[in-house]
C-alpha cells in the first residue's frame, strides 16, 4: 500500500494515524506540507523511529525546494522523487490511501 501525507505532524495526526496502520512492504509518500517530517530532527527521528525495515520513504522534490528544504536536510531513509516517481509509486503500489 501506498501512504500520502500532505500536511505536517503539527498540522494534523495524519503522519502518526498512518504509521499505526502501516504494513511490510508499504511505502510513504510525503508531499506539500507533509515534506516537513523528512527533515532530520528529533521529532521526527522519533516518530519515524518505529518504522519497520521494509517500508520505504519517499518525498516530493518540488515540494522541497517549494519550502526551501535541501536534500542535505533530510533524513537519508528518504528517496526524493519527481512527479514521474510519483505516478511510478501510484502503478507500483495496487491500493493508495491518501491521509488528511
Amino acid at each position: 500500500m501506498l501512504h500520502i501525507i500532505n500536511n505536517s505532524s503539527g498540522q494534523t495526526p495524519a503522519l502518526q494515524s498512518c504509521l499505526l496502520r502501516l504494513t511490510a512492504g508499504s511505502a510513504i509518500l510525503l508531499i506539500e506540507n507533509g515534506v516537513y517530517a523528512a527533515i532530520k530532527n528529533e521529532i521526527n527521528n522519533s516518530i519515524l523511529s518505529s518504522l519497520p525495515n521494509d517500508v520505504s520513504l519517499f518525498v516530493l522534490e518540488s515540494d522541497l525546494d517549494a519550502r526551501g528544504i535541501s536534500k542535505n536536510e533530510i533524513d537519508v531513509r528518504f528517496i526524493p522523487t519527481g512527479y514521474d516517481g510519483f505516478v511510478g509509486l501510484v502503478e507500483r503500489y495496487p491500493t493508495v490511501q491518501s491521509w488528511v
